[in-house]
């Protein structure tokens, strides 16, 4: 947050990402682990664990759209409260229970050493997901890479605190249609899941075609909805697959994959954008994300069939 307070050019923009961005892969993995792990059931560490991202990311979306328009200095301030929160939150780590599992033979440096990878016994499982993780996600590039631009050039709203919360309305149902969906089994909430997020992104496409600004949050929401519903049940199946040692390094292959997903599609539009116009771009995006649903349906159809 420091080297975002202090940036003055593009390459330390840059910089001011990178690094945060480790971090965030760095530990990401081992929190929702101990997430996992210290719930009272499977089931509410995966609600826990799969709301908790789209929850931050609508906390952001809405901190940054009100510090922007109504505080002072809006190019830093946002960040300083963010540094605030994060010392906070360090003050806090002590006080975090936890159960290392003991290596024999192995150092503090090994212990500390963040792992990477998907053990043998985990792979078939992890494979089954993978299209489900590139349809949940690459939604969450199209609506932070070109949502701001889409809602501000093509919706019409310049209000920075309304930007926030119409991209916050992607995230915020997601935790909220994650505990909804509870009661339904796996499979049922993938499919219910996938089928609200393709719904979702093709009334973005409408939405943007008409240039109606409420029809664009009502699509978020749906899409949202599913994007909860959907990571939740990625999420639930690894414990299951995972022995507990291992689960760490596993989640942390979890979040690089759906981080992929996230980042490489929103640099591609960032790119394309230069050379069409914004709206080919988000209707090119849009379409491709649908048919990367439809793939992660039939490859979960298909793992459901092989599960039978």
């Amino acid at each position: 947050m420091l080297l975002f307070a202090h940036s003055s050019n593009v390459p330390e923009l840059l910089l001011a990402r990178v690094v945060p961005g480790v971090a965030t892969g760095a530990c990401t993995g081992a929190v929702t682990a101990l997430i996992v792990d210290m719930q009272p059931n499977p089931k509410i560490g995966a609600w826990v664990a799969g709301g908790s991202s789209p929850f931050g990311l609508a906390i952001g979306a809405v901190l940054a759209g009100v510090l922007i328009q109504r505080a002072p200095s809006p190019l830093t301030l946002v960040y300083w409260v963010l540094l605030v929160s994060y010392v906070f939150l360090m003050g806090a780590m002590p006080f975090v229970p936890e159960q290392p599992l003991k290596r024999p033979g192995a150092s503090i440096w090994q212990a500390v050493r963040p792992r990477f990878g998907v053990p043998q016994i985990v792979r078939p499982a992890f494979v089954g997901i993978i299209p489900a993780l590139f349809a949940e996600w690459a939604p969450c590039g199209l609506y932070l890479s070109l949502g701001s631009s889409m809602i501000a050039h093509l919706l019409g709203a310049h209000d920075h605190m309304v930007i926030g919360l119409v991209l916050a309305s992607f995230f915020v149902p997601a935790p909220i249609a994650t505990v909804l969906s509870g009661h339904l089994t796996q499979d049922a909430r993938m499919v219910l899941g996938i089928g609200a997020l393709a719904v979702g992104v093709t009334l973005t496409l409408v939405a943007a075609r008409v240039h109606s600004l409420a029809r664009y949050a009502i699509a978020s929401i749906t899409a949202g909805s599913g994007f909860g519903i959907t990571f939740a049940s990625t999420i639930a199946a690894i414990p299951s697959a995972a022995p507990v040692g291992d689960r760490s390094q596993t989640f942390a292959m979890t979040f690089a994959m759906a981080y992929i997903a996230f980042s490489a599609p929103a640099v591609l539009v960032g790119i394309a954008a230069q050379i069409w116009t914004l709206k080919s771009t988000f209707f090119v995006y849009g379409i491709l994300e649908i048919l990367v649903i439809a793939a992660a349906t039939v490859a979960a159809r298909a793992s459901t069939r092989r599960r039978a």
